[in-house]
């Protein structure tokens, strides 16, 4: 933004009238330079290779400088001068500043088509997914809860799985998941996907209803790891659906929790009358109204 009326000025002033070639020369390397930058691999470790290349990009912009000089050294030559004799300097910086807003297109340009192809697709692609089409029994028991239960309902659910894996199924050890998510440091809850123990954003966003623990993450802005007070709300969610009993109820009691959104697929556990009222049943999940 500051190049360009620099730029400007300097191509309709009256002595700017250099051969095509040299222009070109000067452009393409402003759009080599960031094309340079961008294909540079970014390796996610501390080694001396990774700091080079994640230094160079911040130096590629020494190209149009030198390209540029090297175009007025060219240029001093008698048959390129004009009428209005032109100071080397001059030839110098109006070619800079060229190549300068070149390599500034070119690194939006290339930034802009990355983030195309990295999250444009990716959301057309997870369209359904990330809005729950293809979780019609979420969807269902989502508009039974919204018709049926007050606004001010306080549920708890089991269901912080994205989807129901080796990883996260009805076996997991949450105590020991959370465990390790509270110890996690600044650098491993940002630059790695070990410290996150779950969550369910799309519950949440769907269901319309205010959560125990619901959509909760680990990564927050400055990197802390999960809170204790977190872990508690999110150990008392899972353990009613995994152990209940008069115990894992009343722990949600006394957080005034009145109605559990519960994941069929998430607990073998099959008699749930003796804690409360199941108002809603589909074939993943149940909704109950607790004693």
């Amino acid at each position: 933004m500051l190049i360009i009326p620099i730029v400007l000025k300097r191509i309709t002033s009256d002595d700017f009238k250099y051969p095509r070639s040299v222009l070109s020369i000067a452009i393409l390397v402003g759009l080599g330079s960031a094309i340079f930058a961008n294909l540079l691999p970014n390796l996610n470790s501390g080694s001396p290779t990774a700091i080079a290349l994640r230094t160079v990009p911040s130096l590629v912009g020494l190209l149009p400088l030198l390209s540029a000089l090297a175009c007025a050294l060219y240029l001093k030559k008698d048959k390129f001068r004009t009428q209005t004799e032109v100071s080397f300097f001059k030839k110098f910086m109006a070619l800079a500043l060229v190549g300068l807003l070149a390599m500034s297109i070119g690194f939006y340009s290339t930034n802009y088509a990355k983030n195309i192809q990295e999250e444009y697709p990716q959301s057309t692609r997870d369209f359904a997914s990330r809005i729950g089409l293809d979780r019609p029994d979420l969807q269902n028991a989502s508009n039974w809860i919204s018709t049926n239960t007050k606004p001010s309902a306080i549920f708890a659910t089991n269901d912080f799985c994205g989807q129901v894996s080796e990883s996260c199924n009805k076996d997991t050890d949450w105590d020991a998941l959370l465990d390790f998510s509270m110890k996690c440091t600044q650098f491993a809850v940002l630059r790695t996907d070990k410290c996150n123990a779950g969550g369910y954003a799309l519950l949440t966003a769907l269901v319309h209803r205010r959560f125990l623990a619901g959509n909760y993450y680990v990564g927050i802005s400055d990197g802390s790891a999960i809170k204790p007070w977190v872990v508690k709300r999110v150990l008392d969610s899972v353990n009613f659906a995994k152990l209940p009993s008069n115990k894992t109820l009343t722990a949600l009691k006394d957080s005034n929790v009145g109605w559990y959104l519960l994941r069929r697929e998430l607990t073998s556990d099959k008699n749930w009358e003796k804690f409360g009222t199941i108002r809603y049943s589909n074939s993943s999940y149940l909704v109950i109204e607790l004693s």
